[in-house]
């Protein structure tokens, strides 16, 4: 008994419930392998724009709960077969799959993006928790996780570069 319950923490993140990075890393490594014909697939990391600032000026246990909430945040956004995780310290990372045009990425991405625009502390010390996005589609020439990753990650500092708050699609 206790082995299961010990495995089972290890698939989520304690922080924000939802899975682990291992977890997802398999999970994504999977469906990579099993994509269903005419379906697109993309993989998104989502990075807290400001979060070195909060964590540094409000403290851990307020960086905390923007995380908490992001993750609520993304959990009723996304649908329930999508796949996410925290990545690092401010990122989040997901799977969207099986959906039928890649168009259907910027309907999905650009509300998602628009909602968390949180805002803590004073007006003095006030930090305001926004959200950019890298995004690259699953081709078949990625073989895992990795190569999603390296691809959204560069789409994602593209964003970052373009001033925040925003999304973009990685381009080869």
């Amino acid at each position: 008994m206790m082995q299961k319950i010990m495995s089972l923490n290890l698939e989520k993140d304690f922080l924000t419930g939802l899975y682990s990075r291992k977890k997802v890393t398999e999970l994504i490594n999977e469906d990579c392998a099993s994509r269903p014909a005419n379906t697109y697939a993309a993989l998104a990391i989502f990075d807290v724009d400001n979060f070195k600032a909060l964590n540094n000026t409000l403290g851990h246990n307020t960086s905390d709960t923007a995380l908490k909430c992001i993750a609520n945040i993304m959990s009723k956004h996304f649908r329930q077969f999508d796949t996410m995780c925290p990545l690092a310290g401010d990122e989040f990372i997901v799977l969207l799959k099986d959906f039928p045009s890649p168009n259907l990425v910027n309907k999905i991405i650009k509300p998602l993006l628009a909602k968390p625009d949180l805002k803590y502390g004073s007006d003095s010390n006030r930090v305001n928790i926004t959200c950019s996005a890298g995004i690259a589609f699953l081709t078949d020439d990625d073989k895992c996780f990795d190569d999603l990753y390296v691809k959204a990650d560069k789409a994602l500092y593209e964003a970052k570069n373009q001033g925040r708050h925003t999304f973009r699609i990685f381009q080869s």
